[in-house]
């Protein structure tokens, strides 16, 4: 399966409003009970998600800085993301680009003021902010700039290698909050075949899911992931292949982004993804062999009955009943086995359809085998990515279950058998 990837700012992989009431502050925040979840079930989406980002993933302690940019469209998100910001004693800072913004600076703003070096301002912005989330602005980007090879454009990125720089120097996380009402996005799920209605219904749901209880599913798994020597994976489709895991500690996305978790990391492993709810893991990439068959996948166009050979962590002999050659080449350029996932989220569900397949490596219990890029995850392989997705796997370390037929066995954190 392919990776969506948008042009401004960040990547988006298929997985991202007025307020309603105050949030409470996260210092001492007791545990919720059924009353309160029952009394709270009417709060409005934004602030949920607002919730499960700032006191969820990210762990926004006292003190913390954040920056929340976007267009004017998405201002309710960012005032409900500032308002739980505040809540746990940090302090936010919401900066919004409007199109018309956007559109001078593309068209007619003179040549010699595009792209200029970032200023003191800019810097700190990078340098000093805890944590970024940008949101979408209101017009799509190829609606701003339609013509990426011209002057105007190059000249507009030109202060990238610079910014670059500066991000390798923070020590900042960062959030392309992938909307769903944004264009790109819902282009996107329209080119596989799913109705924006169905997706923005999964994202809203999958979104609020509980982080806490995501992970600690995935500490569960990465403590049976890292004590394996051997982990196999099959499928009633006739998927079999084993590897080794690599000494790259297991990845458990809702986990990796709080301060203190994220300290020293590198620039690519302080971006997050959202919805979240993936457990990772890499393997000893020549120890990877047997065979694989996925019986449901996407790429250009739906795919079906998928089959190649891991031979020493390779795809050899690709086979796919639809859509062949989009896979062979896709399977082709991202090269070797990069990484083995895991979803955790229960409110992303696989889509399947005659028009397109939506498999989303969140959804829980979807083995997601992905070849190529695993930098993200700790590894060293920055080839395009490309994600096979295995439902109704069954995944063994060193003999032992974790999943059975798609669902986390209850010693692996999960309510199976």
């Amino acid at each position: 399966m392919v990776a969506f990837r948008f042009t401004e700012h960040a990547s988006w992989t298929l997985v991202g409003l007025l307020l309603g009431s105050s949030p409470a502050c996260s210092r001492g925040r007791a545990p919720s009970s059924n009353a309160q979840n029952a009394a709270t079930a009417h709060i409005r989406p934004e602030l949920r998600v607002a919730e499960q980002l700032v006191h969820g993933l990210f762990r926004v302690a006292p003190g913390e800085q954040v920056v929340l940019r976007g267009g004017p469209h998405y201002l309710p998100m960012m005032e409900a993301i500032a308002i739980e910001v505040l809540g746990a004693g940090g302090k936010a800072h919401i900066l919004i680009t409007t199109d018309a913004e956007r559109r001078y600076r593309a068209e007619r703003l003179p040549l010699q003021y595009l792209g200029p070096p970032p200023s003191s301002i800019d810097s700190a912005l990078i340098l000093q902010s805890d944590l970024e989330i940008i949101l979408p602005y209101d017009s799509d980007f190829r609606s701003i700039w339609p013509d990426l090879e011209s002057d105007r454009f190059k000249r507009h990125q030109r202060s990238n290698p610079i910014l670059n720089q500066l991000n390798d120097r923070s020590s900042r996380r960062y959030l392309y909050l992938a909307m769903p009402s944004q264009p790109e996005v819902v282009a996107a799920i329209r080119g596989v075949g799913l109705d924006s209605t169905t997706y923005t219904k999964l994202w809203w749901r999958a979104a609020t899911a509980s982080i806490d209880s995501m992970a600690k599913q995935g500490a569960a798994l990465r403590q049976r992931l890292e004590g394996a020597k051997k982990v196999r994976v099959t499928t009633p489709d006739g998927t079999d292949f084993v590897f080794t895991r690599s000494d790259r500690p297991v990845h458990v996305d809702v986990a990796a982004m709080s301060r203190v978790a994220s300290r020293g990391q590198s620039w690519a492993r302080r971006q997050a993804s959202f919805p979240a709810g993936v457990v990772t893991v890499i393997p000893v990439e020549g120890t990877a062999n047997g065979r694989v068959l996925a019986a449901a996948d996407q790429c250009d166009r739906p795919v079906s009955q998928e089959t190649f050979e891991l031979r020493g962590g390779r795809p050899e002999v690709i086979r796919a009943a639809t859509d062949e050659a989009c896979v062979q080449g896709g399977l082709g350029k991202a090269g070797a086995v990069g990484f083995l996932s895991i979803g955790l989220n229960p409110a992303m569900k696989p889509v399947l359809g005659t028009n397109g397949n939506f498999l989303p490596e969140q959804a829980l219990g979807l083995i997601s085998l992905g070849f190529g890029d695993n930098v993200r995850f700790g590894g060293m392989n920055a080839a395009p990515r490309w994600i096979v997705p295995l439902t109704h796997a069954t995944v063994l370390t060193d003999g032992v279950p974790v999943v059975r037929d798609g669902r986390l066995v209850a010693s692996a954190g999960g309510s199976g058998p």
